[in-house]
């Protein structure tokens, strides 16, 4: 399996390359967008940090990437577009193209058609915003020019199972590491910003915005994030009496599940480095790591972390012994126990990982 990384400047990609990563992906900023369309994200990552400053800086890029034989993909991944914006999409790919990259991650099933229209030759990897929730959804997208799809954040390892075996797509890819959203990024329309932002200066970094000198900010920019807000499930009613004990446990669960989700921070490392075992038997042909904008240091550390226990795979070493090591590991690394709360896919772990416990040894 290869490890996907996430990078957001020229200057990260030696380290990265030589500390394991196999794939890279990272997102460009334009501009001419922002000044037209400074609340509307090109790629879901409005924040200026998490993406190179321009098409050079992306060329710059993959020609080092490629030095380690390592492809770059560009996200493009903004889960819709209007009429309008696909003359200036369509432009922004040309570039992208021009600068060498090996793939574009999209959501948008009208862009996908648009760039098959206009014979935009380049690979299209399909970005969670796309909800491939089944075989179905994904042969369609197949037919339709995918070739590999990033499978949603909150199926189960049976469900990955069956779609990977069912599913006419070449490549599949699963979430490994960080940013755990308990919902469905596929039926969300907010960009990844938390609050108003009436400075964004200090929320970019001076640096950052100095980048634009034409102004393109705007003091009353609103960045919305809904995921990021509290929030409280609550039933209107009592539940009716006589329901079937399935419904109800189903529904209690809900309401356990917001009471847990309301303590922990959507960004507490969440890991699901334990199901690696399963992914690597299922044929999963990447791991994502999430996290752009994260510091360098914190990337090294990701792609070593996952990449020792892949190295582990390569042997023969038992289930419970690996995720005994994988567990063990993630304390090492991360300095916290692991919790089901935060497990991508906590159907692998014991019973006694519900709360907070951590097992020695």
């Amino acid at each position: 399996m290869k490890i996907m990384t996430p990078f957001n400047t020229t200057d990260e990609i030696h380290d990265l390359a030589e500390n394991g990563a196999t794939e890279l992906y990272t997102g460009v900023n334009d501009p001419d967008w922002i000044r037209k369309y400074p609340i509307a994200g090109i790629n879901r990552r409005v924040e200026i940090k998490s993406n190179l400053n321009g098409f050079e800086e992306l060329k710059r890029s993959v020609d080092i990437a490629h030095s380690y034989n390592v492809p770059v993909e560009l996200t493009l991944n903004e889960h819709y577009y209007t009429q309008a914006q696909y003359p200036h999409l369509l432009d922004y790919v040309k570039k992208a193209i021009d600068a060498g990259i090996d793939a574009l991650v999209v959501s948008d099933i009208a862009l996908i058609l648009v760039l098959r229209e206009h014979g935009m030759n380049v690979p299209l990897h399909l970005s969670t915003g796309g909800a491939v929730f089944n075989s179905e959804a994904g042969g369609f997208y197949a037919q339709i020019g995918i070739s590999r799809v990033t499978i949603p954040r909150h199926l189960t390892l049976e469900e990955i199972r069956s779609l990977i075996s069912k599913a006419a797509v070449p490549e599949f890819v699963v979430f490994i590491l960080n940013s755990r959203c308990a919902n469905i990024d596929g039926l969300c329309t907010f960009d990844h910003l938390p609050f108003k932002c009436p400075d964004p200066g200090k929320f970019l970094g001076m640096a950052a915005v100095s980048r634009y000198p034409e102004h393109v900010f705007s003091k009353d920019i609103i960045a919305t994030g809904a995921c990021m807000l509290p929030y409280l499930v609550e039933f209107l009613e009592p539940l009716p009496t006589g329901l079937s004990g399935a419904r109800e446990e189903k529904l209690n669960a809900t309401l356990k599940r917001q009471q847990l989700w309301d303590k922990n921070h959507i960004d507490n490392i969440p890991c699901g480095a334990c199901a690696l075992y399963d992914f690597k038997r299922m044929g999963v042909s990447s791991v994502k790591i999430v996290g752009r904008g994260n510091p360098l240091r914190r990337k090294i550390g990701d792609i070593k972390f996952i990449k020792m226990l892949l190295d582990l795979l390569d042997g023969d070493m038992p289930k419970d012994e690996y995720m005994r090591y994988a567990r063990n590991l993630y304390m090492a690394n991360y300095s916290r126990p692991c919790r089901s709360i935060g497990c991508y896919y906590p159907e692998v772990l014991p019973k006694e990982y519900s709360g907070v416990t951590h097992e020695k040894g």
